[in-house]
């Protein structure tokens, strides 16, 4: 499995605090309020920062698996046991997560025990910030048999006092909602299942780069770096519901992608982009859609001055109607992060003079 880690270096834009709490009654979240009895002692990890964006996150190492916390905070059932009068939530890309209200919130993409990223909302005495525009992606490290890392980090902060106002109120709101989540399931009362679910398969590839994290990223999300190393014809808009698109060259013994106009579903800057689809998979199934498969490439720390780099295959179903597909697709995503990696470090990284 591809390690998760998270980068410890802050920025001078960054600011870090803890927050420590005891008998919360009230905790209100990015879905809008919720009422939380019995939150506890557990330490919440708040990091806020600026570059390349405005963000808050939230950490904490909860008493229990990560199959337990992925049950608990990704499926309605789970979501119910921790006592919300409303609960509209559809694990799959576009599907209602709604909590406690019917905001409209949305899921914009997973990766199964990993990773999910959905739309975020707010209370009412925040009209504009509720209207929408605002994201969250939550991130789950197993550091145990029975213990898991949360981080849940917030982006989508627009200028302006009532986005300013929210973005305060967030950072005790949702340090309490993760404290919560650590309450109900530290009292193991009533009981999330261990059980995986197998409605989706990943496939995994990762590639070590000596070099920055911002650098991969300008690489990854501008259109002069996507077309240093991912298709001469590229381009990319990293807004939610944004466009991505690339087309390579089409000469024999080149495996180069073809994606047109692909959704960006989520991001978190200098650490997560996902979007539908998968590099170089032009024909999929029949029966699927843009829906059923998509990818997540994920920037991770591995040492001094070098990133490790990942991109998931995700999909809905069995993996049988994909085996036709995926023996390209391993040669495209293998030629690609090597390209990626010559390009952020500095290696030429020339395209064929001519095409088919």
């Amino acid at each position: 499995m591809i390690r998760q880690e998270e980068n410890t270096m802050q920025s001078p834009a960054t600011v870090t605090s803890t927050i420590i709490g005891r008998n919360v009654v009230l905790a209100l979240m990015i879905f809008g309020a919720c009422p939380c009895a019995g939150a506890d002692d557990a330490t919440v990890r708040v990091t806020q920062g600026t570059s390349p964006a405005k963000w808050q996150s939230f950490e904490i190492e909860l008493p229990a698996s990560v199959n337990r916390v992925w049950n608990t905070i990704a499926t309605a059932d789970g979501v119910k046991a921790m006592g919300a009068p409303f609960v509209n939530v559809r694990l799959e890309i576009d599907g209602l997560y709604e909590m406690w209200s019917p905001t409209g919130t949305r899921v914009l993409a997973f990766v199964p025990y990993e990773m999910l990223a959905g739309t975020g909302s707010a209370p009412e005495k925040f009209p504009t910030v509720r209207a929408g525009g605002t994201w969250f992606v939550y991130e789950l490290e197993a550091i145990g048999k029975s213990k898991t890392i949360l981080r849940m980090s917030l982006m989508g902060w627009k200028m302006g006092e009532e986005w300013d106002n929210a973005f305060d109120y967030f950072l005790s709101a949702n340090a309490q909602w993760m404290k919560m989540i650590h309450a109900h399931l530290d009292a193991n009362a009533p009981i999330v299942s261990d059980k995986e679910d197998k409605s989706a398969f990943k496939l995994e590839f990762d590639i070590k780069i000596n070099a920055t994290r911002a650098d991969v990223w300008s690489l990854m999300t501008t259109r002069d770096g996507l077309q240093q190393w991912l298709a001469p014809d590229a381009d990319i808009d990293t807004r939610i519901d944004g466009k991505l698109f690339a087309v390579g060259p089409r000469k024999k013994g080149f495996v180069m992608v073809d994606m047109n106009d692909v959704r960006v579903l989520s991001h978190r800057p200098e650490h997560m982009l996902a979007h539908e689809g998968w590099l170089g998979l032009a024909q999929p199934p029949s029966v699927s859609t843009g829906r059923d498969y998509w990818s997540v490439w994920r920037i991770r720390d591995d040492g001094s001055n070098h990133v490790r780099v990942s991109c998931t295959a995700v999909a809905i179903g069995e993996v049988q109607p994909w085996k036709r597909s995926l023996f390209r697709f391993r040669k495209q995503i293998t030629t690609v992060l090597r390209r990626l990696r010559d390009a952020a470090e500095g290696r030429r990284t020339d395209w064929p003079e001519n095409g088919d």
